[in-house]
């Protein structure tokens, strides 16, 4: 007949079961904390390379925004370079604008000058 297990031995192997299920308890917990980093890792990878690729396009969008303003400035000195011409032109077109009215105020004389001619000279022959 067998002999009924000892209690020290069903003490030692209950414990030696709870070792062995913390063990494997702290090895899945690990394995666990271990993915989670990597995923942390590569998720801070990721923001990494996207800050770099968001710098370089902030780099490029300012040089633009420089040469832009850089564009702007001389076209406004070149605006006021040409002002003065403006302004004659305006002038010039003004005057223009008179010698044409004076000139269609000749013509209509003229017209009115040879009509009466022509009567003076049709009434005399």
């Amino acid at each position: 007949m067998d002999a009924p297990p000892n209690k020290d031995a069903i003490q030692v192997q209950q414990a030696q079961l709870v070792a062995n299920a913390g063990e494997e308890l702290f090895a899945r917990v690990g394995d666990v904390v271990q993915a989670e980093l990597r995923g942390t890792c590569e998720e801070y990878k990721v923001l990494c390379k996207m800050n770099r690729l968001a710098a370089a396009k902030y780099e490029e969008v300012s040089h633009s925004a420089d040469r832009l303003a850089t564009q702007a400035a001389r076209v406004d000195s070149k605006v006021r370079e040409l002002q003065p011409y403006l302004a004659q032109i305006e002038t010039i077109e003004a005057q223009v604008l008179e010698l044409e009215a004076m000139a269609n105020m000749l013509d209509r004389y003229t017209k009115g000058l040879e009509t009466k001619l022509k009567e003076v000279l049709t009434n005399t022959h």
